[in-house]
């Protein structure tokens, strides 16, 4: 490193989403989702919300794979406060991995209060991966004969 500038461009570094088909993450901000395009150093709006409310955190209610295809919703509260939206991708994808909450690591992060922070897997989730790691987790068994 030696100290030279690559782009004078900032997008926006609110949360990290994915969003699209591939699974590098997409800029969540406010009521809007971003590209950043590393080749052409700009970005491209992906998705606006209209008329909902943002925090003072810039953050919607709540985000993250909700509805299972590894991809992540966004859950915001129109600015009248009559209506829960949620908000998914239409972009089609290739990639098949499970649902994020089968990850010990973002099923946690997705279940956290407090401070708001972009969800994680425990694996590397990026460019170069062909599948994802088998989920560590077992069902809880529940057997009715046992019972007492």
């Amino acid at each position: 490193m030696d100290g030279e500038e690559i782009s004078s461009v900032q997008p926006s570094t609110n949360f990290r989403i994915w969003w699209d088909g591939d699974v590098l993450g997409e800029l969540l901000d406010k009521d809007f989702v971003e590209k950043w395009d590393w080749e052409q150093n700009t970005t491209t709006r992906l998705f606006t919300a209209d008329d909902v409310r943002i925090n003072s955190r810039n953050a919607p209610v709540l985000y993250g794979d909700l509805l299972g295809d590894w991809r992540e919703e966004i859950l915001y509260e129109t600015s009248d406060f009559k209506e829960l939206r949620l908000y998914t991708t239409t972009i089609p994808s290739d990639v098949r991995i499970y649902t994020l909450p089968h990850n010990p690591a973002y099923r946690n992060g997705l279940a956290v209060k407090g401070y708001m922070q972009s969800l994680l897997t425990d694996y590397d989730l990026g460019d170069g991966i062909s599948t994802s790691p088998y989920p560590n987790i077992r069902p809880t068994v529940y057997n009715r004969d046992t019972e007492s």
